[in-house]
């Protein structure tokens, strides 16, 4: 396989991954997660339900965050970003 077909492979695994996540987490349809979602235009996600996410985005993909991290990424963009750097590095 291919680097380019590999890598689309790994981006789109990762995000259908996440959205499962997201999905279960805030109890919302796969389909209403998209890249700018965040908790501003998901009224599911409050704080109590920012901390769930990382937990069990924690124990799904078997990384781990530091606390500013957690602080920082709120929105599915960035959440996806900083979890493939994780797993890549």
């Amino acid at each position: 396989m291919n680097s380019a077909i590999y890598l689309k492979t790994f981006n789109m695994e990762i995000e259908k991954r996440l959205k499962k996540l997201f999905s279960e987490t805030f109890n919302v349809a796969e389909e209403t997660i998209a890249p700018n979602t965040r908790p501003s235009n998901l009224p599911e996600w409050d704080s109590l339900g920012h901390l769930r996410l990382f937990m069990n985005i924690e124990s799904e993909l078997r990384i781990s965050f530091q606390i500013n991290e957690i602080k920082e990424l709120t929105s599915f963009e960035m959440i996806m970003k900083m979890v493939k750097e994780k797993i890549v590095h």
